[in-house]
């Protein structure tokens, strides 16, 4: 449930536990609105204190941020022998519990880590980077046979998946939300992956978490269109920075012309998000329909539109970003046709599920399917699934058994 000023304490009153209560509606405001829509005004109305009040707790928005994120992380951090997934035959259902009891952090560390400070971001990705080792120490623990840099992978899919409660709003029982969570957790912990033997970093260095590092940014060959060169280098900065956080000059830079001249091929920056939302949602229903116009049964379909995804992904990982981060800035009626059209996309995958697994129930199939998109969207920008393609076969297995599908197209057992 959201924080509103409404469960604020009375106005003129010094809590104790009022920092904890500023971090507390920060952070529900920066994954509910985003952290370029939520206001130090907007935080101190929340906890009924003035500006000056707040800004004494924090001097600035960034900083607040980071303190969010870092205080997010800390029970991932304290809860290290619980993570003993050989030892503890309920150590997923743990997980998954936590994840959805922390569940703002999975948003947080997904959409909003890009507008800290270099050094904050650095510090972040080095507590992430030691979470990592905890859970590719534990992958290990669990199953002996995976060398560091495969349990590493592992480690990276697992964290993806605890992340993706986070990132929807279903109105779902927590309990059942877990229980469910726990199943794709042990269907991610258990799957046969490439061994990967006798590679650099298999002696539990920073190589063995490398899948968690994003992309390069490899030169680009240029498109015959301006525009489309435009778009290209749009959609790269708006994804590494936030939409709020770039100006028409550095699009225009990224071209070799001048800001101003951006205004010959767009009417506007706006223009090009939601010129760039448009290419996304059409290319989604592009495979949703061939989805359905090629497939005789729902196993097939769904096998089609998660390989329609892939490709999607991993062609286009900053555009993936783009659409999980930046709608809150598109306008009204953009936003309200992205947001549909992104519950389409979802609503199809899981009536596939559904016709696949018909005593599932919806709400099951629900989460096996956003929990599957989120860890395809975090492998689109890793190493190991980004220019490669995934040499050692990896994710579209992985994803079509955290579906419940057999390698036959079937239902799965599990």
């Amino acid at each position: 449930m959201d924080r509103t000023a409404a469960d604020a304490p009375p106005p003129n009153t010094r809590p104790r536990n009022r920092r904890a209560m500023i971090l507390a509606a920060a952070s529900e405001l920066f994954a509910r609105r985003g952290y370029a829509n939520t206001s130090m005004t907007d935080i101190a109305e929340s906890v009924a204190i003035g500006p000056s009040a707040l800004y004494r707790h924090f001097p600035g928005k960034q900083q607040l941020l980071a303190e969010v994120i870092d205080a997010g992380l800390e029970p991932m951090h304290r809860m290290d022998d619980e993570f003993r997934l050989g030892e503890h035959p309920d150590a997923l259902q743990r997980l998954a519990a936590h994840a959805l009891e922390h569940r703002l952090i999975g948003a947080l560390w997904q959409r909003e880590v890009r507008h800290l400070p270099a050094a904050e971001r650095e510090l972040f990705r080095a507590r992430l980077r030691e979470l990592t080792a905890v859970f590719t120490r534990r992958v290990q623990d669990a199953r002996d046979e995976l060398d560091a840099e495969t349990a590493g992978l592992a480690a990276a899919m697992l964290l993806s998946a605890l992340a993706s409660p986070g990132l929807h709003n279903f109105a779902v029982d927590d309990a059942e939300y877990a229980r469910v969570l726990a199943e794709v957790l042990t269907v991610v912990l258990e799957a046969p992956y490439p061994s990967r033997a006798g590679a650099e970093g298999t002696d539990g260095s920073d190589r063995a978490v490398g899948a968690l590092v994003p992309l390069t940014e490899p030169p680009l060959p240029t498109p015959a269109s301006r525009r489309e060169e435009l778009l290209i280098h749009a959609v790269r900065l708006f994804a590494r920075d936030g939409y709020a956080a770039v100006g028409l000059d550095e699009i225009g830079a990224a071209a070799g012309i001048s800001g101003p001249s951006v205004y010959n091929h767009f009417p506007s920056k706006l223009a090009l998000l939601t010129t760039a939302f448009h290419r996304g949602t059409g290319t989604l229903f592009t495979g949703v329909s061939a989805a359905y116009s090629t497939s005789a049964t729902a196993g097939d379909a769904l096998r089609s539109l998660l390989s329609s995804y892939l490709e999607f992904a991993r062609g286009n990982p900053h555009l993936v970003g783009l659409l999980a981060t930046e709608i809150e800035h598109l306008s009204p009626e953009e936003r309200e046709f992205g947001e549909n059209a992104q519950r389409g996309y979802l609503r199809e995958w899981t009536h596939l599920l559904c016709a696949l697994h018909p005593d599932a129930g919806e709400a099951a199939c629900r989460i096996r399917v956003s929990t599957t998109i989120d860890v395809i969207n975090s492998a689109a920008r890793m190493r190991r699934f980004g220019s490669a393609r995934d040499p050692g076969g990896t994710l579209e297995p992985l994803c079509l058994r955290m579906l419940g599908i057999d390698a036959g197209g079937g239902a799965d057992s599990r």
